[in-house]
């Protein structure tokens, strides 16, 4: 049955100052404006075979196999803003898409991308599909989590690492810090607070961040691991969650970690490899991917209560609700 899935949420996100010189923003700017663009609640794909960020109709009745259905995309190898020279970097770092999480800076929507195979790692404003950071990180950048001021912390599992980057003008290049953690595959920026949450293998990680623009420095507090019953976890995605839990996937389906408790809990037994996982608390739909082919990639994504979305010739091994706080 058709929802009536045109309510668009209320976006309201609070970052302190922004990209200096690249955006006009103030040290002590905040940002807590009402958005209602049409791809508001929608679904975001890092679209592997034609290299674009897709942000697709997330009614349940919409083809996704139809133009109108693509509510907003860009070519990641062709987004302006760059130099020559840079344009070629950026090229080069894209192979395949991996993960696109948005941020609204002062009134401006951006999507920080990263690309798993060819090391990129970027920025791009929405409107006007500029490119205003680009970065070739090395290594294998699966996911991210934006900090308050912009700075980007990655999830490496090809260094097998959660590597800190600082954005602003002159520090570009520079990979501020460094944690171990086998398997890293997700990270959240957890708003209410004020913590990095980093989920891979079997272990959930917990950082503070000490809000140094120009040197930006995780503090890890704990690191809390999944039930030894539960097997070999292979953690990948995450994302939040109602009850101020996270949802997480790994091996054999989907889970959630609790905050307050600590503790990890079973939701959904797919009995399947599962990859990407995110919640709309709109409607309490969680939307999940799973390999359809044998590169863990899918043309497909699942719902717990409405069919699958489907794209013919799509690939994408993650996909995440287009809102605030993923």
């Amino acid at each position: 049955m058709k929802k009536l899935f045109l309510l668009r949420i209320v976006l309201l996100f609070f970052i302190s100052c922004g990209i200096e010189d690249s955006l006009d923003i103030s040290e002590n700017a905040r940002c807590c404006e009402v958005k209602l663009k049409n791809y508001d609640n929608g679904i975001i794909l890092p679209e592997q075979n034609s290299m674009r960020l897709m942000i697709m109709d997330s009614d349940p009745d919409a083809d996704w196999n139809n133009q109108n259905s693509v509510l907003w995309s860009v070519k990641v190898k062709t987004c302006r803003g760059l130099s020559l020279n840079d344009c070629r970097k950026h090229r080069r770092a894209y192979t395949n898409l991996s993960e696109a999480k948005r941020f609204i800076l002062n009134d401006k929507t951006y999507i920080a991308f990263c690309g798993s195979h060819g090391d990129g790692l970027s920025i791009i404003e929405m409107d006007s599909k500029t490119i205003i950071y680009t970065n070739d990180v090395g290594g294998s950048p699966h996911s991210l989590a934006v900090l308050p001021d912009g700075n980007l912390v990655v999830a490496d599992p090809g260094k097998r690492q959660i590597r800190i980057f600082c954005i602003w003008q002159g520090n570009f290049n520079k990979n501020n810090q460094t944690f171990a953690h086998a398997g890293i595959h997700s990270m959240v920026w957890d708003d209410q607070n004020q913590l990095i949450w980093a989920w891979g293998g079997s272990a959930m990680k917990c950082f503070k961040y000490n809000f140094n623009k120009l040197n930006p420095q995780l503090t890890l507090i704990n690191t809390y691991r999944a039930p030894q019953n539960w097997g070999n976890i292979g953690g990948h995605d995450m994302a939040p969650y109602k009850d101020s839990k996270l949802i997480f996937s790994w091996r054999l389906g989907i889970g959630t970690f609790s905050i307050a408790t600590k503790n990890f809990e079973k939701l959904i037994d797919i009995g399947k490899n599962s990859k990407g996982v995110s919640y709309n608390s709109l409607n309490d739909e969680i939307i999940h991917c799973r390999p359809d082919f044998k590169d863990s990639r899918t043309y497909r994504v699942r719902s717990t209560i409405e069919k699958d979305r489907n794209m013919k010739g799509g690939k994408w091994y993650r996909a995440r609700w287009f809102k605030e706080g993923v």
